[in-house]
């Protein structure tokens, strides 16, 4: 690097006038500068970006991967041509008291490209950990969006600093009387950091779970945790955005842990008609027992009711099941519920061996179609609304 007392004294053996002197050695300075600091940058990137890289990327682990990826050594490079002009303009401030302004221009860039390159490391941790099975259970992502949002806070104090030619540690002080203020602004990052801890903490949710949020209409998946927002993808392909401190202040529910245990609940009813409820005969029994619907000894048994014979048929046929779950903890029964105008309640709970929701929908549909096609064989009926088609037969309604 040339010093600045050589070029004055180039121009002063060139005769120039003493107030042409100063000027003339500081652009002269300032173009030798900047035509080293590019050659000085190119030369870097291309040490950092070929060689560094090349050899990055043939290492067995991933992490360094992530963190020196092409954002981070990019705004290394960057680094290079103000800390050239910081050598230089200090230099020239002793001759020149405006280039003061330019020191603090260039240390001000400096400060903003240190910021990106610890922006860019952040972003490369949070990546491996995201990819990083050991950390699903944490709000990496949150946590991210937080501690990037500090350095940008804390990196613009420090330029505010330069600026104005203060102790960037007496600045940051003098923003503690301004505490309530700043809590007001950044109220929703707050909160959503704190909600992003207690729900990683209580294992409440993680990307990839399927909620239902009825206050924002949200029913699909979990594609993105952020520091303010929660993105689910709705079944029907539409993204509700959710803020993430509601989700601690509300409800929600997770089907997730429904899909870890392997088993889907289904709890539903078939509407019977309460007239068609009766004692059953011994020519009726015989034949229900002939087709294999009850059990022999059901005959040692006088004034048998037909809708009792249907519920403990309905629980046989689904123990026997083969799509109906047979693990601990799930139940599996045909229960009577409260008589409604609408027929007599029969209420099938029972789980799926399965989660997947198409599966899931025929399995439960096969099973009633059954229901539905042997109800008959006990002399019991489905109740059923009369409709217009009805009334034009009357036969039909006796």
């Amino acid at each position: 690097m040339i010093s600045f007392d050589v070029v004055t004294g180039w121009f002063a053996g060139l005769n120039v006038s003493q107030e042409l002197i100063v000027p003339l050695s500081v652009a002269t300075e300032l173009v030798l500068t900047g035509a080293i600091a590019a050659v000085a940058y190119y030369l870097v990137r291309w040490l950092l970006m070929v060689i560094v890289r090349r050899l990055v990327e043939h290492t067995p682990t991933t992490w360094d991967d992530d963190l020196l990826n092409d954002a981070a050594l990019s705004s290394v490079c960057r680094m290079v041509p103000p800390l050239l002009f910081m050598y230089v303009l200090r230099d020239m401030s002793a001759h020149a008291g405006w280039v003061s302004w330019l020191i603090k221009i260039n240390e001000v860039y400096l400060c903003i490209t240190v910021i990106r390159v610890v922006c860019a490391v952040l972003r490369g941790v949070a990546s491996h950990l995201k990819h990083d099975g050991r950390f699903d259970t944490y709000p990496v992502q949150g946590v991210y969006q937080m501690v990037k949002l500090l350095v940008i806070v804390l990196g613009s104090l420090v330029c505010l600093a330069i600026l104005i030619s203060r102790d960037p540690l007496a600045v940051i002080a003098g923003l503690g009387a301004s505490a309530a203020i700043l809590s007001l602004v950044f109220k929703d990052t707050i909160l959503g950091f704190v909600a992003g801890i207690q729900l990683s903490a209580n294992n409440m949710l993680h990307e990839g779970d399927w909620i239902v949020a009825p206050a924002f209409d949200a029913d699909g998946d979990v594609v993105s945790i952020g520091l303010n927002t929660i993105k689910v993808r709705n079944w029907d392909k539409t993204v509700t955005t959710i803020p993430t401190y509601s989700l601690i202040t509300g409800s929600f529910q997770n089907w997730e842990r429904m899909r870890d245990f392997g088993a889907r609940r289904v709890k539903r009813s078939v509407l019977m008609d309460v007239n068609s409820v009766r004692f059953l005969s011994e020519d009726e029994l015989d034949s229900l027992v002939a087709d294999g619907y009850v059990a022999e000894d059901i005959k040692k048994e006088s004034r048998v009711v037909n809708l009792r014979l249907f519920r403990e048929y309905v629980e046989r046929y689904l123990d026997g099941h083969p799509a109906v779950s047979r693990i601990d903890g799930t139940t599996t029964m045909a229960r009577q519920l409260q008589p409604t105008s609408a027929g007599l309640p029969i209420e099938l709970y029972f789980f799926t061996a399965t989660t997947e929701w198409v599966r899931y929908e025929h399995i439960q549909a096969d099973i009633f179609d059954h229901l539905y096609a042997v109800v008959g064989r006990f002399g019991l009926r489905i109740f059923q609304s009369p409709a217009g088609a009805d009334f034009s037969r009357p036969s039909t309604l006796l």
